[in-house]
């Protein structure tokens, strides 16, 4: 999606966020009947509950829309998001451990994506630990951690299990450059199959570090490649699926000393993408444009089905408001609310999984498959 539809900064007056949440999402919001919602009774009446996240977050589910959501200030993704836009001009590192978490139905948190080399995993976390919390505070606060290089993280591991204390350590993160070192990290090869994540597509760089992992040293010389797209953050652009577009020459270089060199970033061999539900945004396109064009084959679950044009809003009263701000069509179809179907369905059940990767060996199979054919 265009850069101009992600991008846009609107700091308004001090006051009730709801004051400003309703403005905004009436002069903005993609959809002009805003859902046919009587929206200024609907901010009043929430607003007398009051204005906690979850509360805000609780209003703005009724718009039924993807990219419409409120994140609080001390919160990992507010930060995060604010790395990604830098029009905010609000970048800058916060303290955490590295992981994505989820949130069950029943308000629980649990790890579902755990950062390569970064402290959470470095002390022995996995997926689907449930974490109660962080130093006595909610996990999905950053702001408590600053000056801090330790936290205690109280653990729950089985469903019936008492929670134990982890010390882990604390770092800087700058939410662009940590995405790299977690994208340059997750590179492996299993077996002979290559595997790379990326936790965030917002960005020529990604592609860019992507292209050069694949092209040069160990993964180069792999089989197959997977790339697992599930969790984090979308943006990816649907031109980065050119990188899979065989009908391109290739350029050899003979010297004079007989040494030979070609230049090809193309990845011509078979590629399987792992997605989930949280594989969102343009993630989604890239994994609809590679299943559609027969690039290669999508495992895993259904993604998000977000896949409109969003914009970030600064509140003044504190905290960061997602709003979807333009219908999105792909190839002439909506894929929001829908999202992409894998052609290898697997699921994968986080809360106390200790770190089982079904879709992952799914993978891996269908590319041991592709390989013998």
């Amino acid at each position: 999606m265009k850069k101009w539809l992600l991008l846009g900064l609107l700091c308004l007056g001090a006051g009730d966020p709801y004051l400003e949440i309703e403005r905004l999402v009436r002069e903005n919001f993609y959809d002009r009947s805003l859902r046919g919602l009587n929206w200024s009774h609907l901010c009043r009446q929430q607003a007398k509950l009051g204005s906690s996240p979850r509360l805000i977050n609780a209003l703005l589910e009724q718009l039924k829309a993807s990219h419409t959501r409120f994140y609080a200030a001390d919160s990992q993704a507010f930060h995060e998001l604010c790395g990604i836009f830098p029009a905010l001009k609000l970048a800058a590192p916060y303290r955490g451990v590295g992981w994505f978490l989820m949130e069950s139905p029943d308000r629980r948190y649990f790890i579902k994506n755990l950062w390569p080399g970064f402290p959470a995993a470095e002390a022995g976390l996995r997926v689907g630990d449930e974490i109660l919390d962080v130093d006595g505070r909610s996990p999905l606060e950053v702001d408590h951690l600053r000056g801090k290089n330790l936290a205690l993280v109280s653990v729950r591991r089985q469903a019936d299990a008492q929670p134990h204390l982890v010390s882990v350590a604390v770092r800087a993160i700058d939410p662009i450059p940590a995405f790299l070192e977690v994208e340059k990290k997750s590179g492996r090869l299993l077996g002979k199959t290559a595997y790379v994540a990326i936790p965030c597509y917002a960005g020529q760089q990604f592609q860019d570090t992507l292209a050069e992992m694949l092209s040069q040293g160990p993964l180069s010389q792999a089989s197959g490649l997977i790339l697992d797209l599930r969790d984090g953050w979308g943006g990816a652009d649907p031109a980065f699926l050119n990188m899979f577009n065989q009908r391109l020459p290739v350029l050899e270089l003979e010297f004079p000393d007989g040494k030979r060199t070609d230049w090809d970033r193309q990845w011509r061999k078979p590629v399987v993408l792992l997605v989930n539900r949280g594989t969102t945004s343009g993630k989604e396109i890239y994994a609809y444009g590679l299943q559609k064009y027969g690039l290669g084959k999508v495992v895993g679950e259904r993604t998000a089905g977000a896949v409109l044009a969003g914009r970030p809003y600064v509140l003044s009263s504190g905290g960061l408001l997602y709003l979807a701000v333009a219908d999105a069509r792909v190839d002439g179809q909506r894929l929001e609310g829908r999202g992409v179907t894998p052609d290898v369905e697997v699921a994968r059940p986080i809360p106390y999984c200790g770190g089982a990767d079904p879709q992952l060996e799914a993978a891996l199979a269908l590319l041991d498959q592709m390989y013998t054919k």
